[in-house]
């Protein structure tokens, strides 16, 4: 799918109780990699998937960080999948695309912020810019969070590389 879907065993999925799952089933979620199934299922289905997807998060925990290293292509490439399935388009534009609640990331690397700010920044918003109404990336591990980092470093100007 594209974009990608969500990690239904991270952190932030598993927060969700079994009646936001089955909305999310039924409803779809916009901008994402999840369509609506209400036209395709019934409800004793849907609240069937609620029940597969609370089995397969007590399969066990989630992998940990990768330890083969990515090349810096690579992680643009995994950091654009990651700002997809996180979807930070609901809030922030980029390169024309997306909500407006946050700031435009069209030319995020022109910002002169470092790596380790941006990290920061995404696992306790409101600890760099107070008032933030940006949900903290719990769900993320370092090396998704290095990958977002460098994607959105990545984002510049037209005519700046």
């Amino acid at each position: 799918m594209y974009p990608t879907a969500m990690d239904l065993t991270s952190p932030h999925v598993r927060k969700w109780n079994d009646a936001e799952l089955f909305w999310i089933i039924e409803n779809g979620v916009r901008f994402t990699g999840m369509p609506a199934w209400h036209t395709l299922l019934d409800e004793p289905s849907s609240w069937k998937l609620v029940l597969a997807i609370r089995r397969l998060q007590q399969a066990g925990p989630k992998p940990p960080a990768r330890a083969v290293a990515l090349t810096a292509a690579e992680r643009i490439h995994e950091g654009g999948l990651l700002f997809r399935q996180e979807n930070c388009g609901g809030c922030h534009r980029l390169h024309g695309d997306g909500g407006r609640v946050g700031p435009d990331l069209s030319a995020e690397g022109d910002r002169g912020r470092s790596n380790a700010w941006m990290i920061g920044h995404f696992q306790n918003p409101a600890a760099f810019i107070p008032g933030s109404l940006m949900p903290a990336t719990i769900n993320l591990n370092e090396d998704q969070l290095l990958a977002l980092t460098e994607f959105l470093q990545s984002q510049h100007k037209e005519g700046r590389r």
